[in-house]
């Protein structure tokens, strides 16, 4: 028996034993997909969650979207798919080095106009909320 083979069989026997619902993120391997119930983005990930009957949930993204979860959904369960799901590209990110590409005016994104107004609106609709 192959070892991806059997890797399926261990994952669809603890979903069973956890009677969990696999979620990935939209980027994650092709493999880890086709084992998923739904691959989402993050936004996506947090609704599906929160709209689902299920309780426990195996989670295939950063481990930084734990907290979210939990804290949105108290009485459900989150797994992570690996104990290694860190973006380290994400936790590169400092406050310093956002003030410095600011204020040095460096990696400048543009983008068409109505892509800029469809994002200035979504995200006014955040800070409303927040």
């Amino acid at each position: 028996m192959s070892d991806f083979k059997q890797l399926k069989e261990r994952i669809d026997q603890l979903k069973g034993e956890l009677r969990a619902v696999i979620v990935a993120h939209n980027y994650q391997r092709p493999e880890v997909i086709d084992l998923a119930e739904a691959a989402l983005s993050t936004s996506q990930m947090l609704r599906y969650a929160k709209a689902s009957s299920h309780r426990s949930f195996i989670i295939g993204t950063e481990e930084g979207l734990l907290h979210r979860l939990h804290l949105e959904n108290p009485n459900k369960f989150f797994y992570l798919i690996s104990n290694n799901q860190i973006c380290t590209n994400m936790k590169k990110t400092t406050l310093e080095i956002v003030a410095q590409t600011m204020e040095s005016r460096q990696n400048i994104v543009t983008v068409p106009e109505a892509i800029r107004v469809k994002a200035k609106q979504a995200v006014d609709r955040m800070l409303a909320i927040s």
